[in-house]
């Protein structure tokens, strides 16, 4: 008799989605999330390709703060309000 059954890459990627929706999982659910992602190769890469794409996110972010222009913002607002 199993007592617990691992969920499939869908259903741990929809607990995902719910927990970051603000829906709380039980400890239950959350452990064998776990579980699943210890032992599944195809979601361990895919949770690292989603950590590589959020760093990179995050660095052009950064980079564009940096070269912000106050005057080209000017000009845009400008522009904007022309065309309304």
């Amino acid at each position: 008799m199993k007592l617990f059954k691992l969920p499939t890459c869908k259903e741990v990627y929809e607990h995902n989605h719910d927990y970051v929706q603000g829906r709380h999982l039980s400890l239950k659910d959350k452990l064998l999330d776990k579980v699943h992602l210890f032992v599944c190769k195809n979601c361990q890469r895919l949770e690292g390709a989603l950590k590589s794409v959020e760093e990179r996110m995050i660095d052009s972010i950064k980079n564009r703060q940096q070269k912000l222009n106050l005057d080209r913002v000017e000009q845009l607002k400008n522009s904007i309000k022309k065309k309304l």
